[in-house]
C-alpha cells in the first residue's frame, strides 16, 4: 500500500543516480557550482568539511555522513574550510575510472549523485525540503543509511557485472533513507505535507487521499480515514499542512491529471474522471486555475518543449 512520500516519489518519476566519486588527501579545497537538480553526497571514508556558498554555514563531515543539497545551491568540500577553494570542474573533468582527485592521497573519499524529478512537478518535493541538510552516520536512527552507504561504496569500485545499475539502485535507497530521515528527525523547514507524514493519523489520511484521488472525498471522510472528528482532523490537517484538506485534495488531484497529460495520450475527459472531476468543463476550469492552461494546452506545450534533466557534472 502506498504512503504519501512512496505517492510522491513515484509521481515525480524521482530517480537518484550516482555521477561521480572523489578520493582526497593533504590540504585541499573544491567549490561545486549550482546546478538545477538536487544533489546528494555522502563520505565514504575519512573526514572533511561541507560548506554551503549561501549561508556561509560550515559542517564537519565524518564516514557514513551524507548530505543533500537543492537546486540553485552551491556548496564547496575541504579539509579546511578557512582554504581558498579551487573550481571542482577542472579535477572532475580529469577524472580517471570515474574518481576525480584533489589534493595528495585518498584519506578522504565521497560518493556524489544527483535526484532527477519531473521538472513541471519537482517543487511539489522540494518546497518541503531546506536547501541543504546533513544526516550523521554515527546516529543510532540512520543505521539503514550507513548499510546502504557501505553497500554503494562496494558497487561503485568493483567492476563486477551489474555493479552501475546495483550503484544506481543503492543510491535510490539512499535518496529515500535521506528523505525518510530529515522528515522524521531533522529540523523543521516548515509545515506541508511531509512535515504532516510525523502525526500517524494524518500520514494515513494523505496516503488514502494520495493513492485514490479519484473518490468522493468530503472532510468528514478524510477524518474518518484518520480515527478522528471531523473537526479535530480540519484543525491538525491546517496546522501541519497549511493548507485545507479539500483544498490539497484539489492540488493533488490535478498534479496527478498533469501528470497523465504529459505521459500518455488517455482522452482528458478519461484523466479528469480518473482524478475525481464529474465534469471535464469542471476540470478544465480548475487546472486553468492551478496551470495557467487549459489541459489541451498544457499538452501540446510539453509536447513541443521537452524537459531535460541536467547532464552529470561531478559530485
Amino acid at each position: 500500500m502506498d504512503d504519501a512520500l512512496t505517492s510522491v516519489l513515484s509521481l515525480l518519476r524521482a530517480r537518484a543516480r550516482v555521477t561521480g566519486r572523489l578520493h582526497a588527501g593533504g590540504q585541499w579545497s573544491l567549490r561545486f557550482p549550482a546546478i538545477g537538480n538536487p544533489k546528494f553526497n555522502a563520505l565514504s571514508q575519512g573526514e572533511c568539511w561541507f560548506t554551503s556558498i549561501s549561508s556561509s554555514r560550515s559542517v564537519r563531515l565524518s564516514a557514513g555522513d551524507a548530505f543533500f543539497i537543492a537546486p540553485g545551491e552551491g556548496y564547496m568540500l575541504s579539509s579546511d574550510p578557512q582554504l581558498a577553494p579551487e573550481e571542482a570542474g577542472p579535477a572532475f573533468s580529469g577524472a580517471i575510472d570515474g574518481v576525480a582527485r584533489a589534493g595528495e592521497g585518498d584519506d578522504c573519499r565521497l560518493i556524489g549523485g544527483q535526484i532527477e524529478l519531473m521538472p513541471e512537478m519537482s517543487q511539489l518535493l522540494l518546497d518541503q525540503l531546506p536547501s541543504s541538510f546533513v544526516v550523521r552516520g554515527s546516529d543510532d536512527a540512520a543505521l539503514d543509511l550507513r548499510q546502504a552507504l557501505k553497500h554503494l561504496a562496494q558497487e561503485v569500485s568493483c567492476t563486477l557485472p551489474g555493479s552501475g545499475l546495483l550503484a544506481d539502485h543503492y543510491a535510490q535507497i539512499l535518496l529515500i533513507l535521506l528523505l525518510r530521515y530529515q522528515q522524521a528527525f531533522g529540523p523543521q523547514h516548515g509545515p506541508g505535507w511531509l512535515r504532516a507524514l510525523s502525526d500517524e493519523r494524518i500520514a494515513k489520511a494523505l496516503g488514502a487521499i494520495h493513492r485514490d484521488p479519484h473518490l468522493p472525498w468530503t472532510v468528514k471522510r478524510m477524518a474518518s480515514e484518520a480515527g478522528m472528528s471531523r473537526s479535530s482532523f480540519a484543525e491538525a490537517f491546517n496546522r501541519l499542512v497549511a493548507q485545507g484538506p479539500v483544498s490539497y485534495l484539489s492540488d493533488w488531484r490535478l498534479e496527478r491529471a498533469a501528470v497523465a497529460l504529459r505521459e500518455t495520450r488517455e482522452p482528458i475527459g478519461r484523466i479528469a474522471a480518473a482524478v475525481g472531476y464529474g465534469s471535464e468543463s469542471a476540470f478544465g476550469a480548475a487546472f486553468k486555475r492551478r496551470f495557467g492552461k487549459s489541459p489541451a494546452l498544457f499538452r501540446r506545450s510539453i509536447e513541443i518543449e521537452a524537459g531535460e534533466f541536467a547532464t552529470p557534472d561531478g559530485i
